[in-house]
């Protein structure tokens, strides 16, 4: 019997798609809200696609706000880039601007549940 696994990496532009994902990715779902512009969401963005490749457990998220304006209103967002974090479906916690790979990776085992 084969399982079917999420990709580890998915562009989201409705507000549907995204509750869609958390009600039916298992793990821990980070949900990048970014922009093309914004030099900090570059500089992080081969982080966040590095721990959904090489975690099993993580899926990534990618919102493009300049492309998904009415999600990123409705999320309340102040800028940019954003993580949140949902476990199982559940939300968990929010980190504004960049962070180190060793800061995503801390908040992402907090998220799950995992000692960091």
């Amino acid at each position: 019997m084969s399982t079917i696994t999420a990709p580890a990496i998915v562009d989201v532009t409705t507000s549907q798609q995204l509750v869609a994902l958390l009600n039916t990715t298992p793990g821990t779902v980070i949900v990048d809200y970014w922009a093309p512009w914004c030099a900090p969401c570059r500089q992080i963005a081969p982080v966040l696609q590095q721990l959904a490749t090489e975690r099993g457990d993580v899926t990534l998220a990618k919102v493009n706000i300049e492309q998904a304006t009415a999600l990123a209103q409705q999320q309340q967002l102040m800028s940019v880039p954003t993580l949140d974090l949902h476990h199982q479906g559940r939300f968990r916690m929010r980190l504004t601007g960049p962070r180190p790979r060793h800061a995503i990776i801390q908040a992402v085992n907090e998220a799950a549940g995992a000692a960091a």
